[in-house]
């Protein structure tokens, strides 16, 4: 009896153990329908067959499986190409879960899920978490499969869509290419994934404006596209749309049109109307339609992409910006300035949001490229006003020029603070190597140092900033600076105060024109709104300034504002005084070509120029206003002082100084031996000769200077003679000196990229096509021993030249003033929004709040009076800004220097 009972469990179990068996069979077979009714495209059947599969794991395997994270894996992918964000986001981490419980985390299944979030999260926006998710999946799947596996290229291939999406160009196209030669030898050219490829690859190029590589690209995808899918399959029509997109910008409106057409018909047929994609198409068709005069279709095209977007994306997604972005351009162009104004605002708002919250993750090079990327969205907002200057538009367009001047440069500040502030010797230690890794890159770069060295610098470099930036995302302080709007800089203007912004843009209208215009926005106590004042297009300022090339700088002085005084006023000023009418002080920040105006020196009439009717303020953005009374005020605490610098030592005098400073853990010895460039680009020529000649008058200015300090019970040391070294202000790193003056050479070197020639005459030397690449190395200051050095380096000792690279990667925290006493320490590469890129930008990044620098080659002489005059009246409790401008007002008034040249050159900045 034992016996059959025994053997009829053993048979029941049997029988159970088969249907489990025959059930899981079952269950494999709907997954496989599901994912051939996926690659096809029928998307609705194939929700069927994985909703079937995994019911049928759930039962016989249980919710632990890794079969029943499989079939999670492919509903979330499903979820995901329909458009149901939130489904896909739930399926992916109950499966990413499973995997972890089941595998551990170095396994290619739990490296899938987390590809599969990273796509996820980049088409939700969130890139933090996107970049995350892919960098972990790709480490795995390097450890686990190598770097030949499919899975790797696949790793590879996402992260470039990520830096794609970014606006990271390089590290795009880095990636893509790596992921196709991996696909290439892998799969073979006929497999979809390569088609993937050469479809992203396709869309780079033609972001970068390369359309043949472009056009090459699509055509080859949509090739393989069609030989393995067919004519109706989503990817299929992903890459009709993407040469939509190139026919569009290459102006055959007819190829473009008929590619849209095709994609939507598609999408529509597969995915429905309510599909991201199928939202795609129709803002594509209606930017052609728009172009093409016929604004009814685009609009409604655009109406219904955006209320598609809005459904399923929502409004905090790029997509959604986009749209609104284009609505904006179409009623912009239509005049209907009503409806353009509220679309900008809402968009302006989102992208606003969007970069603060891309900017707590990002490194310093990914934030310039998204930025790159978003500001076209802030440089359109000014054509609003250009045409429809009410006060809605203007209140948009001034807190638009508070937000984006100088944002990248605000925001890597911003880290800096967080860092030191945090008092984490960790992080600053970090941060510090950071800054020598940043200039040991620029340096092999200017010098045409080893690829393969620099590219493993640059990973390392990359690394540690994004450490860096996310151990340092409280930004308290960068947070208050976004809500600063323009009532905030009303609210902090006293009586007869005015805050002018200047601007200048590119002009829309029904396209990009071409023409850079020029205006201000005007804010004074008691306005209900700022004032638009429109001056001039950028032709007239570059006629004015095409007038001094080739002069001296006393004659450039002289022609700019004496002989077209008039005209630079009736350009830049005039348009203005009515709306300043009882003003007496103005704060004012410029943009382009005004960043090259001394503004006191513009003549009002035939006897007195703006500084007699305005006390004038120069700020990097009249944001300053707002915290001027959170300034440090009193007498400064300590100070150094340089001038009277010898640029010819003997070597072992060189070497005897730089020991001082040669001890562990400081910055020392040859470490720019890259500085390869010629004197004679750089020189302040004196008796003919291509070296840095001996400054007399700075040495009674710095000594003046010294001895006022002294006098006042002020803490300084005085660098000059051979002690002025490069090792000497090296070692001001992180001492909190609270002035620094430099009185000694400065230079500034031109573009020279641009120049074909000059080019090509340094490939010829060898010193490669982009020695400048970096343009805080084209400006500089000349400290002891700078002639020595170049005609002989000496081992041992720093080479005297200062460059603006090595400034910004100190830290001078706590330095209240700086005063740069040297030719044309103001000059630098102009970029619209973020100012100038020379030694102000370079001493900005390092720490410095107030600069005082100059705008052309400066007389010695006349220099050191006005420094000088300064310093007394400043260490006798007066303001900075008012001290600075009496300064010029007691040597103005001196017949022999009367002229422009000798007192209009240096300007102060907050």
């Amino acid at each position: 009896m034992k016996v059959k009972i025994l053997l009829i469990a053993v048979l029941l179990a049997v029988f159970v153990q088969g249907a489990v068996f025959a059930q899981t069979e079952s269950a494999d077979y709907y997954n496989r329908l599901g994912v051939q009714y996926y690659n096809q495209g029928n998307y609705a059947k194939a929700i069927e067959c994985f909703l079937e599969a995994k019911a049928i794991y759930e039962k016989t395997v249980g919710k632990e499986h890794p079969d029943y994270a499989t079939a999670l894996n492919n509903l979330g992918l499903l979820y995901y190409s329909m458009g149901d964000y939130a489904k896909a986001e739930s399926c992916y981490l109950e499966a990413r879960a499973i995997w972890e419980k089941v595998f551990g985390k170095e396994h290619p299944s739990y490296a899938v899920t987390l590809n599969n979030l990273g796509g996820l999260y980049r088409s939700m926006g969130d890139y933090a978490k996107a970049e995350s998710c892919y960098l972990e999946a790709r480490a795995i799947v390097e450890k686990v499969l190598g770097k030949e596996h499919p899975d790797y290229a696949q790793s590879v291939n996402n992260l470039g869509e990520l830096y794609y999406s970014m606006g990271d160009y390089a590290k795009a196209e880095s990636c893509y290419l790596e992921a196709r030669a991996i696909r290439e030898k892998v799969l073979s050219k006929e497999h979809p994934s390569y088609a993937t490829t050469l479809n992203n690859l396709g869309l780079l190029y033609y972001s970068m404006g390369d359309y043949a590589k472009a056009e090459s690209c699509y055509l080859e995808a949509r090739a393989i596209r069609e030989k393995v899918f067919g004519k109706e399959h989503p990817s299929y029509a992903v890459t009709l749309n993407n040469l939509g997109g190139l026919y569009y910008r290459m102006g055959d409106y007819a190829k473009a049109e008929s590619c849209y057409l095709e994609a939507r018909a598609i999408w529509e047929k597969v995915l429905g109307k309510e599909h991201p994609d199928y939202a795609t198409s129709l803002n594509n068709l209606g930017l052609l339609y728009k172009e093409m005069g016929d604004y009814a279709k685009a609009e409604s095209c655009y109406l219904e992409s955006r209320a598609i977007q809005e459904k399923v994306l929502g409004k905090e997604h790029p997509n959604y910006a986009v749209s609104l972005g284009n609505l904006y351009g179409l009623y912009l162009s239509k005049k209907e300035y009503t409806q353009a104004l509220r679309f900008k605002q809402e968009q302006i708002k989102l992208k606003t949001n969007l970069i603060n919250q891309n900017f707590s993750f990002q490194t310093e090079q990914q934030r310039d490229a998204y930025w790159k990327v978003n500001s076209v969205s802030f440089e359109e907002s000014y054509s609003l006003s250009f045409y429809h200057p009410i006060p809605a538009s203007n209140v948009l367009n001034y807190d638009n020029a508070l937000f984006s001047k100088g944002l990248l440069l605000r925001t890597t500040n911003a880290v800096r603070d967080s860092i030191y502030a945090s008092g984490n010797q960790a992080l600053i230690t970090q941060f510090e190597e950071l800054g020598r890794l940043r200039q040991q890159i620029s340096a092999q770069r200017q010098s045409g140092g080893n690829e393969a060295y620099i590219q493993s610098l640059e990973t390392r470099a990359e690394a540690l900033d994004k450490s860096l930036t996310q151990s340092s995302r409280e930004f308290r302080e960068f947070q208050a600076d976004l809500a600063v709007n323009w009532q905030s800089v009303q609210k902090s203007l006293q009586a007869k105060e005015a805050a002018i912004e200047f601007v200048s843009f590119r002009i829309y209208d029904k396209k990009w024109t071409g023409k850079t215009q020029y205006a201000a926005l005007v804010v004074k106590p008691g306005m209900k709104a700022p004032e638009w004042v429109p001056l001039c297009e950028e032709s007239v300022l570059a006629e004015l300034f095409a007038k001094l090339e080739g002069k001296r700088s006393q004659e450039q002085a002289r022609i700019l504002y004496d002989e077209n005084g008039p005209a630079l006023y009736n350009t830049v000023w005039k348009p203005l005084e009515k709306v300043l009418k009882g003003v007496t002080t103005v704060y004012y920040s410029p943009s382009g070509l005004l960043h090259k105006v001394s503004f006191n020196a513009i003549p009002v009439n035939a006897k007195s120029r703006l500084m007699d009717k305005y006390g004038l303020n120069l700020v990097s953005s009249t944001r300053e206003i707002v915290y001027r009374n959170n300034k440090t005020a009193g007498k400064p605490q300590s100070a150094v002082v340089y001038g009277g610098l010898e640029y010819t030592v003997d070597a072992d005098t060189m070497r005897r100084e730089a020991q001082a400073y040669n001890v562990p853990g400081t910055r020392s010895g040859s470490r720019d031996l890259s500085f390869s460039v010629d004197p004679a680009d750089y020189q302040q020529k004196t008796s003919g000769t291509t070296t840095w000649g001996y400054l007399e008058f700075t040495d009674t200015e710095s000594k003046g200077i010294h001895e006022l300090l002294i006098t006042n019970r002020i803490p300084a040391s005085l660098y000059n003679g051979v002690r002025g070294n490069k090792e000497s202000f090296f070692s001001l790193n992180g001492k909190k000196t609270v002035v620094i003056h430099l009185a000694t050479h400065g230079f500034f070197n031109k573009d020279i990229e641009k120049n074909y020639e000059e080019q090509a005459r340094l490939q010829q030397s060898g010193q490669g096509p982009k020695v400048f690449e970096n343009s805080l190395r084209r400006s500089g200051l000349v400290l002891a021993g700078a002639n020595t050095w170049k005609q002989n380096p000496v081992e041992g000792a720093e080479n005297g030249i200062l460059l603006a690279d090595e400034v910004a990667g100190m830290n001078l925290l706590g330095a209240d003033l700086i005063v740069l006493s040297a030719c044309e320490t103001a000059l630098g590469e102009v970029n619209n929004s973020e100012g100038v890129f020379g030694l102000q930008r370079a001493f900005k990044l390092a720490g410095a709040q107030t600069l005082i620098m100059s705008l052309w080659k400066v007389d010695d002489e006349a220099t050191s009076i006005l420094i000088s005059e300064f310093y007394r009246n400043w260490l006798s409790g007066k303001s900075k800004q008012d001290t600075f401008k009496e300064a010029q007002r007691k040597v103005r008034s001196n017949s022999r220097y009367a002229s422009p040249f000798y007192w209009a050159a240096f300007v102060m900045m907050d």
